[in-house]
């Protein structure tokens, strides 16, 4: 696998985690749209717990993209900076 391939595969890669965590940002917002209107105290109970659990997890996954793209960006950064090969 070259250099352009790795690229492209951590992009890929990130681009399926940043969907992933899309989705979670959406079930945060109906878990809390329910909790809102189940629950009698504000930001308790049970669909709120899952709701920050989801989140943490949400917050995790937007970390690790971050992560990703910056690996990918040193690996891009790799294929320019290699010296090329000049005649002698």
């Amino acid at each position: 696998m070259n250099q352009e391939e790795i690229a492209d595969a951590i992009w890929e890669t990130s681009n399926s985690i940043d969907i992933l965590n899309s989705k979670l940002c959406s079930v945060c917002d109906l878990l809390e749209i329910l909790a809102e209107r189940v629950s009698s105290e504000p930001e308790s109970g049970a669909l709120w717990l899952a709701r920050d659990t989801i989140k943490t997890l949400s917050d995790a996954y937007e970390e690790r993209t971050h992560e990703i793209m910056a690996a990918m960006r040193e690996v891009r950064n790799l294929k320019t900076n290699t010296p090329k090969k000049g005649k002698k």
